[in-house]
């Protein structure tokens, strides 16, 4: 039966030393080395990145690996994204809105 379930699981990669945080930042690196890590449903992403912290439950929990497809902006309102911060050189994931003025990054956890 182990077998079966092992035959039924998509393998994905992911970065080995980044980090999606579900908090306050957290910082990554230009190496974009991979582990592989397995789910039981096909998702099309470029990378998938476990998740630090706990901003983000009910929904995304710590140790969790967040699949990213690559994207410049939300498709809407309120969608949880990965959002890179290139000039702090920190990532988070967080429910993001368009605002006039940049992006508005809130969690899921409202403690």
């Amino acid at each position: 039966m182990q077998q079966n379930l092992r035959n039924s699981l998509i393998p994905y990669k992911q970065a080995t030393e980044q980090a999606l945080s579900a908090g306050l930042g957290e910082r990554y690196t230009d190496n974009i080395e991979t582990c592989t890590v397995y789910w039981d449903k096909q998702v099309n992403y470029d990378i998938g990145i476990p998740i630090k912290g706990d901003s983000m439950e009910p929904e995304f929990h710590y140790g969790q690996t967040a699949l990213i497809k690559y994207q410049s902006s939300p498709d809407y309102d309120g969608q949880v994204c990965a959002v890179d911060n290139v000039s702090m050189g920190n990532a988070f994931i967080k429910c993001v809105t368009v605002e006039e003025d940049g992006l508005l990054l809130q969690s899921l956890n409202i403690e």
